[in-house]
């Protein structure tokens, strides 16, 4: 059993400091309240006889002489004196006795309502303390009115539900890692077992098994090189410098093999501040991702602008029609849709997720969008950023 931690030495728990505020509050206020009210009854109480001894020192003309004043003043002054402190006296004890019994009332009441309005973080700190990544399916779930300690739990749900997503994609990231880089491997033991165990190799088959086990050597190569781009993209560890996009474009466009697909370009100057080597591969993915998964006589379609703050790329190919509901998944590491997208060899599912990646690591928007036509449209938009003086403005 794992024992829950102890507080910090010298650490006073919230709801006794709560409940101290409040007993300290109320003491403060009555202890007011009650000092007013015996100023009040000090500052009100009679200063001169009452009426019947006023009529007994002015009599009528009827009730023959009055006493002198001065054997009055004698008579009547020490006990109204006395009769006013005796008073203060008992207003003085009564109020010291309510203001104890209002503190013991308080100190009860406020120990009770610290308690149930702490409640809610009781139940927090319990599911945070059972959390681990077997069971992030744990929900708070609280119950309650919208009040800040609901927008709390609430909030500590959805960062449970972020994170449990997390650890699901992460998990089959690593399956789907694992077996693209297994297959080249499987394949490439089998051409060398296949090799060995046949007695009559001549050098022209062992060239065959050497150039196949090359091409799945190159495989791997561009598998591991495209997982450490998107690592990197993830990270968000860009180091930016004055770029053009154009410029990269031109350049993807020049690597692009014979396909006799029609290239239409519209390009503008797109000037900003980002990763070139990352931007190189974005342009390069995009331009792979649409000649690839592309149709006989077909084309591709590149355009790239600026605005005041931002500047964008739009690549857009024929091919075959998706459905809008699958566009989401062409994000996702190792996603393919087509036939084509399940042959290994011309790609690996990860063209899109890298861009994605890179767009988001120069906080960036990148959207897809599904052709009536055919083929698919996917429009980046980058933030300039702070370029250099010497690279100028936006064209």
């Amino acid at each position: 059993m794992t024992a829950k931690p102890l507080p910090g030495r010298g650490a006073m728990p919230v709801k006794t400091r709560l409940a101290l505020i409040f007993l300290g509050l109320a003491l403060v206020f009555g202890a007011g309240v009650l000092g007013v009210t015996y100023l009040i009854v000090a500052h009100v109480l009679p200063h001169r006889a009452p009426p019947a001894l006023e009529r007994f020192m002015h009599p009528g003309p009827a009730q023959g002489p009055a006493p002198s004043a001065a054997n009055l003043r004698h008579l009547i002054g020490p006990a109204l004196q006395q009769s006013q402190g005796l008073m203060l006296e008992h207003l003085l004890i009564g109020s010291a006795i309510a203001l104890l019994l209002l503190g013991i009332v308080v100190a009860l009441v406020s120990s009770r309502i610290a308690n149930r309005a702490l409640a809610p973080l009781r139940t927090i700190t319990d599911t945070a303390r059972t959390l681990s990544y077997q069971n992030l399916g744990a929900r708070i779930a609280l119950d309650g009115p919208e009040d800040e300690l609901k927008e709390l739990a609430d909030t500590f749900d959805g960062m449970l539900a972020r994170l449990e997503q997390s650890f699901r994609d992460q998990r089959q990231f690593v399956a789907n890692a694992s077996h693209e880089l297994r297959t080249p491997l499987a394949i490439s033991r089998s051409l060398l077992e296949v090799a060995q165990q046949d007695p009559q190799q001549t050098v022209e088959l062992w060239q065959e098994t050497a150039h196949r086990l090359l091409e799945q050597n190159l495989r791997m190569e561009r598998l591991i090189a495209s997982l450490l781009v998107l690592a990197r993209g993830e990270q968000g560890a860009v180091a930016r410098t004055a770029t053009d996009i154009e410029e990269l474009l031109e350049d993807a466009m020049s690597r692009l093999p014979e396909t006799g697909l029609r290239l239409r370009t519209r390009l503008r100057p797109a000037k900003l501040a980002a990763d070139r080597t990352l931007l190189m591969q974005l342009c390069q993915n995009l331009l792979e991702n649409a000649s690839r998964y592309n149709q006989g006589g077909g084309f591709i379609s590149i355009v790239t602008g600026s605005a005041k703050d931002s500047v964008f790329l739009r690549v857009s190919n024929s091919g075959p029609r998706i459905a809008e509901e699958s566009l989401p998944s062409l994000l996702l590491p190792f996603h393919r849709l087509a036939e084509p997208r399940t042959d290994s060899l011309h790609g690996s599912g990860l063209g899109l997720a890298i861009c994605d990646a890179v767009v988001k690591a120069h906080g960036g928007q990148i959207a897809l969008h599904a052709r009536r036509a055919g083929g698919l449209s996917v429009t980046v938009r980058l933030p300039r950023g702070e370029q250099p003086t010497s690279e100028g403005g936006a064209a």
